[in-house]
């Protein structure tokens, strides 16, 4: 059986503030048993660091801080230690927005400033997949759309849509990351389209867990994956598991 640690959640997210949380190798990243783990080592000769929190159902690391959801609630990690995020919807998705977390409520973004999340002012019309600089890729009844947002965030430039289909989705590098039956596709404006292979039969759901990488997973098929593109291609590697 995997050994369970004797401390309380929130002596393990202490823990993880004490141990240079600030600049993890590649990020955090939950593994199929729902703990969060630093992502160190090298591309493609990854090391699962200890577990970090346990109980993970939803996690966006991104850079420096993020978000977890957990069996217990909402919570904020980053360097100055864990802080539990009251009068917060159940659900949602965890997303990274300007470099901190946030989460979709109802037709809004709530993005965290510093002291407190507050809701931007644009409203959505379908679910946020992810945020990345100005722009927003939301999943509609019409298909995914990128909404590109004014600086402040307070009108729409201009949407566009994608020709993927409809599905989990994610932006890297200003591009969309979808699956495609058995393929990982990046979407560029433009058209043009990167393929990558995946590793067996799935249905993938995607988090950040860093700058430049998103996760790519379907825990129940065996297939946990972190992505990023490099010298134009769309680089797929295989995430390590602790074994039991």
């Amino acid at each position: 059986m995997r050994p369970v640690l004797a401390l309380s959640f929130v002596f393990a997210f202490t823990a993880a503030a004490q141990t240079g949380l600030d600049a993890p190798r590649f990020g955090l990243v939950r593994d199929s048993t729902g703990n969060l783990r630093e992502l160190g080592g090298s591309a493609g000769s990854f090391l699962a660091g200890a577990s970090l929190v346990e109980d993970v159902r939803a996690a966006a690391w991104c850079g420096n801080a993020g978000l977890v959801r957990t069996g217990t609630g909402l919570w904020r990690l980053s360097p100055d230690g864990p802080r539990a995020v009251g009068d917060t919807p159940p659900s949602g998705t965890l997303l990274c927005a300007g470099g901190a977390g946030a989460f979709q409520h109802g037709a809004r973004i709530e993005a965290w400033t510093g002291e407190e999340f507050t809701p931007w002012p644009v409203e959505f019309s379908g679910a946020v997949l992810a945020v990345e600089n100005n722009t927003v890729l939301v999943a509609g009844d019409d298909g995914l759309t990128l909404v590109a947002l004014d600086r402040r965030h307070r009108t729409v430039q201009y949407s566009l849509a994608v020709p993927a289909p409809a599905g989990p989705a994610a932006l890297l590098e200003g591009a969309v990351l979808y699956q495609d039956v058995n393929e990982l596709v990046l979407w560029r404006i433009g058209g043009e389209m990167i393929r990558a292979s995946l590793p067996a039969e799935c249905t993938l759901e995607f988090e950040p867990i860093g700058p430049g990488w998103i996760h790519a997973f379907d825990f129940a098929h065996g297939v946990n994956l972190g992505v990023r593109i490099q010298t134009g291609r769309l680089q797929v590697f295989e995430l390590p598991e602790v074994l039991p």
